[in-house]
């Protein structure tokens, strides 16, 4: 879990501005670390980094809700 920052945007990569993956520490990125839902870029707030695509789609499916 992460709190982000206001000015990043919530994804794995973006060629205009940082991300929240760029916070992360080198040794850590080869778990190939994504967000798990979304805040705008603007926002700061608790964000979920996972690389486990099963669990994000179980938390974030509206069928699961």
């Amino acid at each position: 879990m992460m709190n982000k920052p206001q000015g990043l945007v919530s994804s794995t990569d973006d060629p205009r501005t940082r991300t929240v993956i760029d916070l992360l520490q080198r040794q850590h990125l080869i778990y190939k670390p994504f967000p798990v839902g979304r805040l705008d870029k603007d926002t700061e707030g608790l964000l979920m980094i996972s690389n486990d695509g099963k669990l994000a789609h179980e938390l974030l499916s509206p069928k699961k809700v």
